[in-house]
């Protein structure tokens, strides 16, 4: 699976991350082959946590600042995760975790290529 290209310098990365789920998900979309768009989206919903375990899914988390601190992309992927209806349960955590953070752009890069 093709990943988003790395950032030039290593201490640029956090002004290279996307903030948003919704520019992660563009970035995607720019960079998979047509193939790899197909098979994201041909992917049964109850087989998306596949995705999330996939290259994919470790791009998500370590290429885009998950595990570095990128807390705007946090945080807009814990108002997708509300807006997207959890269960009581969900809502009363805190913040969401790196893993639940790439569930959702796998989730929202799968929606969009589906439509």
């Amino acid at each position: 699976m093709t990943s988003p290209p790395p950032p030039q310098d290593p201490a640029d990365a956090p002004q290279q991350w996307p903030r948003t789920v919704a520019e992660a998900v563009a970035r995607f979309v720019q960079v998979l082959s047509q193939a790899e768009k197909d098979a994201i989206a041909a992917t049964p919903e109850d087989d998306l946590s596949e995705l999330h375990f996939s290259t994919l899914g470790a791009t998500i988390r370590g290429g885009f600042g998950l595990w570095e601190g990128n807390d705007a992309l946090l945080a807009d992927c814990q108002r997708a995760r509300l807006a997207g209806g959890v269960d009581a349960e969900s809502l009363s955590l805190p913040a969401i975790n790196t893993d639940d953070a790439a569930m959702v752009i796998v989730r929202a890069l799968w929606a969009r290529l589906r439509h």
